[in-house]
């Protein structure tokens, strides 16, 4: 999921003194990406949905055993099927969707092999939730792939593509 950190943890993982080590490693930097980054967006998006209740703590606890699509999508429409068969009241029913752009076109819910390979493929990723069914955005957020801090910055999305994306991802969580 996190293609930079994947590979600076083959290379940590690389150098120590035995396999052990090296799986205590990996498992302690999955962990602190879980908890960290992904922990606290799942829970600005989820804690904006539920009506009332102000002060509940919501505890979710994920097991995941296959997935091939983006991790925090994954999370976020795992949660979404729980809270409609839960018996909290909610303001609306989110649905995340993450869109990869390329210069000449979209990959709508990219598999784990086009995650793998985005920032050599894509020059931007949307990973957005949405009010399924009001079409508003909830929550979003646009990362450059591409960009390498260059003077001309030729792979910036100007605004019609903007507008493209973001109409792409509003159509696509409207038929989920």
């Amino acid at each position: 999921q996190f293609p930079d950190q994947k590979e600076q943890l083959e290379q940590a993982c690389a150098n120590m003194p035995s396999e052990a080590a090296a799986q205590h490693e990996q498992e302690s930097r999955i962990k602190f990406l879980t908890q960290g980054v992904i922990q606290q967006t799942l829970q600005r998006i989820l804690s904006s949905v539920i009506l009332g209740n102000n002060g509940t703590q919501i505890l979710f606890d994920f097991t995941v055993i296959d997935c091939d699509q983006d991790l925090i999508q994954a999370l976020v429409n795992c949660a979404s099927s729980a809270l409609l068969a839960s018996k909290f009241q909610l303001k609306c029913i989110p649905t995340a969707i993450c869109i990869l752009r390329s210069e000449d076109s979209f990959k709508v819910d990219p598999c784990l092999a086009d995650i793998r390979e985005m920032r050599q493929k894509y020059t931007h990723k949307l990973f957005c939730v949405l009010d399924s069914q009001k079409e508003e955005f909830i929550f979003s957020s646009l990362t450059s792939l591409s960009w390498r801090g260059e003077k001309n910055n030729q792979e910036a999305i100007d605004l019609e593509s903007l507008e493209k994306l973001m109409g792409l991802a509003q159509s696509c969580c409207s038929k989920m």
